[in-house]
């Protein structure tokens, strides 16, 4: 499927970055960094496919065992933490819901599921993710949902890294209200855990090796997400 054009305007006006200062030690101009404040009345979202519950627990006995003895900032384990493969984050208030619902239900009318497949462990800073397969065919889901449910966002999401951003961040996120999962950085994947320590993250990876198991991209989750973008609660499930 050809990439889409997705020039999306929001209708709520925001700069690519919402807080007073930067992190310590930055060298960013004061107001360039997002903070991990959020106004009550706003939601942190994510639009994502959810996985069986028995890829959760292998995934999840895997990484607990490869982290034991590890210093860790958290651990999906589907009680606090659940696993997922993002699709499209957004901020929206809780009156746009029945609207933004409304609108996932009819772009998933044309999504067939297909069949995920497990592929390698990998770094992403001290972050560890499990890599996917099936990006070629989640891209046209992928690009439909950021299309159709971008012009419904309220502003940005946090910017939570301590590095800059490139110029193509920054355009990614004055249109659509995030620099992830838009175009290129759409990579299917899901995130394990987060170390203290980026060589932990390593350990961790080498200790997890390859794991097997496979699932159909039969269940569509509209998800909160906390200041990490992980999912803390799944809030409707569009069966597919």
């Amino acid at each position: 499927m050809p990439s889409l054009p997705l020039r999306v305007t929001t209708r709520h006006s925001a700069s690519p970055f919402e807080a007073p200062s930067g992190p310590r030690g930055s060298s960013w101009p004061r107001g360039r960094v997002a903070s991990p404040l959020v106004p009550r009345n706003i939601m942190l979202l994510d639009i994502v496919i959810l996985p069986p519950a028995h890829v959760g627990r292998i995934l999840t006995r895997a990484t607990k065992k490869a982290c034991a003895g590890l210093q860790i900032i958290y651990i999906v384990d589907d009680m606090h933490l659940y696993h997922h493969l993002s699709l499209f984050h957004m901020r929206a208030r809780p009156s746009e819901m029945p609207q933004l619902i409304a609108q996932i239900r009819k772009t998933l009318t044309s999504f067939k599921p297909i069949m995920i497949t497990s592929k390698r462990a990998a770094p992403f800073g001290r972050g560890i993710e499990y890599h996917l397969s099936g990006r070629e065919k989640l891209k046209g889901i992928n690009q439909k949902i950021v299309k159709t449910c971008a012009p419904l966002r309220t502003g940005m999401m946090p910017w939570t890294s301590t590095h800059e951003p490139t110029q193509s961040q920054l355009n990614k996120r004055k249109r659509y209200g995030t620099q992830l999962n838009i175009g290129s950085s759409f990579k299917p994947h899901f995130t394990l855990a987060k170390c203290k320590e980026k060589d932990d993250a390593l350990k961790v990876i080498k200790r997890i090796g390859k794991l097997n198991f496979r699932f159909m991209t039969s269940t569509i989750g509209l998800c909160e997400v906390n200041y990490n973008h992980q999912v803390t609660k799944i809030l409707k499930k569009f069966k597919v």
